[in-house]
């Protein structure tokens, strides 16, 4: 497409032919001609004052030009395209001159000790598992490895110190929580550090401590019934890792001795559902990998129907597929990836098909699934395109969450594997590497972001294009082919809900959104927005 060609997206969905207008962010049902067409004609919208082409300019072979029949066609859309512009502001050429964070560098001091909101803790590095998939099983390139380290009390306490000093205008001026959580190995190999962290919570900052969730992610294979009873006591939102029925758990999440882990974590489940019961309803979650061989049917029938996880939130998530050594040890073929896809076809049309009966599962594994980018296209605010854009997908390094390790340094999140160095307990926030983060991010999609039709619904983040302990371009080029193809499918998938019910998706199909840091952070700067209001 030309740069004086609109700045769209074609897709059909249930047989109808419909365009994504970045400009508006809107999405227009067209006919069969316009569509086909659309893309073929060079217009601009006529300025006042200006004289309109005799007729449009349609691209083609020069040894093959337009038919009679196609240019009167192609004078029909361009009727229709002035019509569409003038009534909406749709389908113009304009495109973005640059990608650009909303704050400045020289407003990082004054932003981050005011809207920190969440800090993870990694209270150790060690595993009473040994599951083949870890990201710390040395599988993984550019990844540490189990170890025997362990967060001090110290270091823990001045982390709980940290985040309470460095979140008042959260505090202040906002009603929304902030968050500890614990991370590791497995947490619960150092229940006593996490006892002593709420406790410091509880007598030293009293009257802000109901302002604090506390998180944690485990395995549940080590909990005593004095542990899960501190748990519920707490209300630590627990999210326990499940990859499905007993033989798909056990295939790869394994003891040190090669066993299967699933009957601990069962039976722990089964202590919290008959000891502390509305914790267990209200506080438990679950998380799960998909792994080959693919068996995604029988992982989301046990989630909706086993009378331990059913109606609790879960989060189902493909393997880490980047720079590991995993998927060749396990023999993974073209044929396990064709199963994949041909699985999870048939459970996007069970999705789709329950949203559009009203018998969907809110929270379950198909929403996990595709309910996530669905939720973008459904929140997106519907307004024009200006000349700078915000890297959507991307946080403030380390206000939406620092990552802190067991010797207190920071990092951009949990999801970074201790890359990308933002700081430590000792020295506060470095604000000279954080903005040569955000930089370097930037000049990564100077190009690839401004022309690109994903622009306005992109999740793309420093985690997502990270390889190694940098940024790249060509893992960016990677990530984006596949968020488009996710935005793509999932524009489909509106437009059938839209088309099936009658509806206003909104109302078959809800999605709550926090605003996040960046968001924060402007308000706290008295800086506009220039682009959507961002969850991030």
């Amino acid at each position: 497409m030309s740069m004086s060609s609109p700045f769209i997206h074609r897709f059909t969905s249930v047989g109808r032919y419909f365009i994504y207008d970045v400009n508006t962010n809107a999405i227009f049902e067209v006919d069969r001609q316009f569509y086909d067409l659309i893309d073929e004609v060079d217009w601009s919208p006529v300025l006042p004052g200006s004289v309109a082409p005799a007729q449009p300019v349609l691209r083609g072979s020069p040894s093959a030009p337009p038919t009679e029949e196609r240019v009167l066609a192609a004078q029909e859309v361009l009727a229709a395209l002035e019509t569409y512009n003038n009534l909406y502001g749709a389908f113009s050429a304009h495109r973005p001159r640059q990608i650009k964070f909303p704050i400045e560098p020289s407003q990082l001091p004054r932003v981050y000790p005011e809207v920190v909101r969440h800090l993870i803790l990694c209270v150790t590095e060690s595993c009473n598992l040994r599951c083949t998939y870890c990201t710390y099983s040395g599988t993984y390139q550019h990844n540490r490895v189990h170890s025997n380290k362990m967060m001090s009390e110290e270091t823990a306490l001045r982390g709980v110190d940290f985040l309470m000093a460095h979140s008042g205008y959260l505090l202040d001026h906002t009603e929304d929580p902030l968050y500890l959580g614990f991370y590791g190995g497995e947490p619960l190999l150092n229940h006593a550090l996490i006892a002593s962290c709420i406790r410091h919570l509880d007598t030293t900052y009293p009257a802000r401590r109901a302002r604090v969730l506390l998180s944690m992610t485990s395995n549940l294979t080590c909990a005593t019934p004095a542990v899960l009873r501190f748990l519920a006591d707490n209300e630590i939102e627990l999210t326990v890792s499940l990859d499905g029925p007993d033989a798909i758990h056990n295939r790869y999440r394994k003891t040190h001795s090669g066993g299967g882990s699933v009957s601990q974590v069962r039976h722990n489940l089964e202590w919290l559902r008959d000891n502390a019961p509305e914790y267990y309803s209200a506080h438990v979650a679950f998380n799960a990998v998909l792994t080959p061989p693919f068996d995604l049917p029988h992982v989301v029938e046990f989630f909706e129907t086993d009378e331990l996880v059913r109606g609790h939130r879960v989060a189902l998530a493909l393997v880490n597929t980047y720079d590991t050594m995993f998927l060749e040890s396990v023999g993974l073929s073209d044929w396990d990836w064709k199963t994949y896809e041909a699985q999870m076809a048939e459970l996007r049309r069970r999705f789709i098909a329950g949203i559009c009966s009203r018998a969907h599962i809110p929270n379950g594994p198909l929403e996990s699934l595709f309910g996530g980018q669905l939720a973008t296209i459904v929140d997106r605010d519907v307004y024009p395109l200006t000349d700078t854009i915000y890297p959507g997908g991307t946080c403030l390094p380390g206000c939406q969450r620092t990552f802190v390790s067991t010797d207190g340094r920071f990092y951009t999140c949990e999801k970074v594997n201790e890359h990308l160095l933002i700081g430590d307990l000792s020295a506060d926030y470095s604000y000279i590497p954080i903005g040569e983060l955000i930089a370097k991010f930037e000049e990564l999609g100077k190009d690839l972001c401004t022309n690109c039709w994903a622009c306005r619904l992109c999740g793309n983040c420093f985690a997502t294009v990270l390889n190694g302990n940098d940024l790249d371009r060509d893992r960016m080029i990677q990530s984006c082919s596949s968020k488009k193809k996710a935005i793509n499918q999932a524009l489909e998938d509106y437009a059938e809900i839209a088309t099936v019910t009658n509806a206003d998706v909104r109302s078959v199909f809800s999605h709550t959104r926090q605003p996040g840091a960046v968001v924060y952070a402007c308000r706290y700067l008295n800086t506009p927005l220039v682009t959507r209001d961002m969850s991030l």
